[in-house]
C-alpha cells in the first residue's frame, strides 16, 4: 500500500509538459524522477485525441510534410516555410490546421501544382493559384487591394497592376504570393474598400462537429462542389489530424481551448 501510495503521489507531482502527450501509451523521458536505476522512463496513458484542440507554434520539417503526403522536393523549401506560417497564423488548433491543410493538399494536390491545370473557360486569365488556388476576376482584384496593405513600395504599383491583369495575377500569386493569398482568402482581412473578405477561420472555430465544419469550410471555397468531393477533402484533413494526433509530443504546448 505504501508503494502504491508513493507511486500515486509521484505521478500527481509531474510537471503538465510530461503529461501533454500524444500517443498512448507513451514513453516520456525525463518523468521519472529519482531512481536508483539508470534512463528509468515513465508510462504515461494519454488519450491521443487530447492534442485536437491545443495550441503550438512547432515547425513542421519537410520530412514531416511527406510522411503526412504532400509531395514537396528538396528544391521546395519556400513551400515548407509557407505551410509552417499558415499553421501558426491566428493561434489554430490541431482540429483547425488539419482542416486547413486537406483544403489545401486537395487544391493543390498535395503541393505538386501552385497554378491550376486546367481552368474553366470563365475563369481564363484568372485561374486557381497559389495555395488556396485563388480563383477568379473578383477574388484578384480583392487580392489587389489587400496586397496594398504589405506591398514593397518599390514595387507597389508594378505589382498592383499586375495583379488585376489577366495572365500575370495567377502566375505572381503561384510564384510569390502564395501563401499572402491564401492568408487573405482563409482569414478574415479588411480588403481595403470596407468589406471584409470570407473569413473561412472562423466557420471553423464555430462549428458543431467535425464533419459539419469541414463541410463549412468546403462550402466556403466552392458552394456548388459535389459531396463526394466534399467528402474527399474531409478525409484528407482526417488523415493530417491522425498524422498530429501521432506525432504531437512536445512540452512547448502555448494554450488548451
Amino acid at each position: 500500500m505504501k508503494t502504491k501510495s508513493k507511486l500515486k503521489n509521484f505521478v500527481n507531482s509531474l510537471p503538465l509538459s510530461c503529461l501533454l502527450a500524444a500517443s498512448a501509451p507513451v514513453l516520456v523521458p525525463g518523468c521519472s524522477g529519482k531512481s536508483n536505476k539508470p534512463d528509468v522512463e515513465t508510462v504515461v496513458e494519454i488519450d491521443k485525441k487530447a492534442i485536437d484542440k491545443l495550441i503550438d507554434k512547432r515547425e513542421w520539417t519537410i520530412h514531416d510534410f511527406r510522411d503526412m503526403g504532400w509531395k514537396i522536393s528538396d528544391e521546395e523549401m519556400y513551400k515548407v516555410t509557407g505551410l509552417n506560417i499558415l499553421l501558426n497564423a491566428q493561434d489554430r488548433t490541431y482540429i483547425e490546421k488539419s482542416i486547413m491543410l486537406g483544403q489545401l493538399a486537395h487544391e493543390t494536390l498535395w503541393g505538386k501544382y501552385m497554378k491550376e491545370l486546367r481552368p474553366r473557360e470563365k475563369y481564363t486569365g484568372f485561374e486557381g493559384a497559389g495555395w488556396i488556388h485563388l480563383t477568379g476576376k473578383k477574388n484578384y482584384y480583392d487580392f489587389a487591394e489587400y496586397y496594398l496593405t504589405f506591398a514593397p513600395p518599390e514595387l507597389k504599383d508594378i505589382e498592383y497592376k499586375k495583379l488585376r491583369t489577366p495572365g500575370d495575377a495567377p502566375y505572381l500569386v503561384a510564384t510569390k504570393y502564395p501563401t499572402r493569398a491564401c492568408m487573405f482568402y482563409w482569414d478574415a482581412f479588411d480588403v481595403g474598400n470596407g468589406s471584409i473578405h470570407k473569413n473561412i477561420n472562423r466557420l471553423i472555430k464555430d462549428g458543431e462537429s467535425y464533419i459539419k465544419i469541414c463541410r463549412r469550410a468546403s462550402d466556403a471555397i466552392n458552394p456548388r462542389e459535389k459531396i463526394e468531393t466534399k467528402k474527399k477533402r474531409r478525409i484528407l484533413a482526417e488523415q493530417h489530424l491522425e498524422y498530429f494526433r501521432e506525432n504531437v509530443q512536445s512540452n512547448e504546448l502555448t494554450a488548451v481551448r
